[in-house]
Formats: C-alpha cells, structure tokens, sequence
C-alpha cells in the first residue's frame, strides 16, 4: 500500500482496502454495544434491528463517502490536508477507546429495547463510525481510479457486519474471550493506522506544499 510507503499518489490493492475499512467499520467496533442495546429483545425483534440498522449504515457510509469525496475534490484540498485530517480523526477515537477500557462505566438504563435504536445509537455511530467514514472518504480523495473497489469492499464489510449481528449469540458463545482481546488489538491498529496516514500526509504536504 503506497501510503505505507511513501508516494504522494497512492495506490491501493483490494486487500489492503479490506483491512482498513475492515478495522475502522468492521464488527469489533460495535459487537459489545449491540449485545447490550438488544439485550432483552425477542429474536424477531433483533433481526428486525439488525437489518435495518444495517441498511441505515450501509447507505449512510455510502453517500456520505461519496458526498464528502467530490466535495473535498471541489474545494480543492490538497491530498497531504485529506490524509491528516482523517489521520487526526482516527487517532482521537483509537485513543479514547483505549483510555475508555481503564474507565468503568456506570451502567445506562435505556428501557425495554425497541426498533428505534436501529438508527440512532446503532447505525449512527457504532456501525457507521465517524472515523470509518472519514477514512473511507480519504481513500476515495487519494485514489478516485479505485473508488468502485472501495465503495464495493465497504459494502462487504457492511455485510458482514449484518452476518455478525444475524449470529451474535452463537459468535459470542464461541469466540467472546477472543473478541476481547480483539478489541485491545483494534485499538492498537487503529492509532498506527491513524499514524501511517499521518506520515503520508507529511510527506504529501512536504512534496506537494499545502
């Protein structure tokens, strides 16, 4: 990947793509607060949530992608202020989600759950996160030849996010310890993924100027 690298055009492979969208919008971002915002809900009531909470994120992350990619294009932002802005985005949140599992938090009453929380904390942010759209936006602004592959491997993760949420029970039966540990090593990846951005975006600015 040639923002690793160093390159002040970037291209990507589609496996590399995966990773990173895999990392910022992908199941361990949101797991835990799913199973604590269905908790209590009829399985019905939980495929109804899934579902549609998955259209919400998918087409959220989508159009928002899209939207913010031309308009970054059109105001003329140079690549090396894309790359850092995200890089700063992705580094605030990896960080706080790392100081966040020193932090007990006091358990939050949200009542009986209900096909409301679809939208609104579940879609928006715990599926569509802010950094994972932000960063989806920064590969489309740096490589638009790619952009069909990316919007394409956003939606696989998107789907298979939807195929966690469908099966979280028999996941977490199977693989809740590992997916602790998993959450430790995704914020890890996520500061120095925010970190490598932020390299590019210096040596993009250096090469191209601001």
């Amino acid at each position: 990947m040639n923002i690793f690298v160093g390159s002040d055009r970037p291209a990507f492979t589609g496996s590399e793509v995966f990773v990173v969208l895999f990392v910022t919008l992908g199941p361990i971002n949101f797991i835990r607060p799913f199973i604590t915002l269905t908790k209590g809900a009829s399985a019905p009531l939980v495929r109804q949530i899934a579902l549609r909470a998955s259209l919400l994120a998918t087409t959220g992350v989508l159009l928002s992608a899209v939207v913010g990619a031309a308009l970054l294009t059109k105001w003329r932002i140079p690549i090396g202020a894309i790359a850092l802005a995200g890089a700063v985005i992705l580094f605030v949140v990896a960080m706080k989600s790392i100081l966040e599992l020193y932090v007990e938090k006091p358990p939050v009453d949200r009542g009986p759950p209900t096909l409301a929380i679809s939208g609104s904390p579940l879609a928006f942010p715990d599926i569509a996160t802010p950094y994972g759209i932000a960063v989806l936006i920064v590969l489309l602004a740096l490589s638009p030849a790619n952009a069909g592959v990316s919007l394409l491997l956003a939606v696989v993760v998107m789907a298979i996010d939807l195929i966690v949420m469908l099966f979280v029970g028999s996941i977490m039966r199977v693989l809740g310890l590992p997916l602790s540990l998993l959450t430790v090593v995704l914020a890890l990846l996520q500061v120095a993924l925010s970190i490598q951005f932020g390299l590019f975006a210096i040596r993009a600015i250096l090469a191209q100027g601001v």
